[in-house]
């Protein structure tokens, strides 16, 4: 807190009926209490700003996991696509063998 400040709140003090000592004394904690006041304000502003930076950055990264929700919902869609081919190839292939077998089984069963 500028000197001067202190000195002209001294002097007024002092025009109040004050002792130059009291009204000395007395400036100082008034000059203190308020530079106190303005580091709490000033404080209390960085960490405002400290507050928005921080929400940001979540909103950020809320973003990203909804860009990995989006990416999962795709590969979730193409594995179970691929699931499904897999699984017509797969009865496909048991449905090549088993007819054949069939047809053989009835031949043997009629011959017998």
């Amino acid at each position: 807190m500028p000197i001067t400040e202190t000195l002209e709140n001294a002097r007024k003090l002092e025009a109040a009926g004050f002792n130059h000592a009291q009204a000395q004394s007395l400036a100082e904690v008034i000059e203190s209490g308020a530079y106190s006041a303005r580091e709490d304000l000033a404080t209390k502003e960085l960490v405002r700003i400290e507050i928005q930076g921080v929400r940001a950055e979540i909103q950020g990264v809320r973003a990203e996991i909804q860009g990995v929700r989006a990416e999962i919902q795709v590969m979730r869609g193409e594995l179970k696509a691929e699931f499904h081919r897999e699984l017509r190839q797969q009865m496909l292939w048991f449905f090549a063998i088993l007819i054949p077998l069939l047809g053989a089984l009835a031949a043997y069963i009629k011959h017998t």
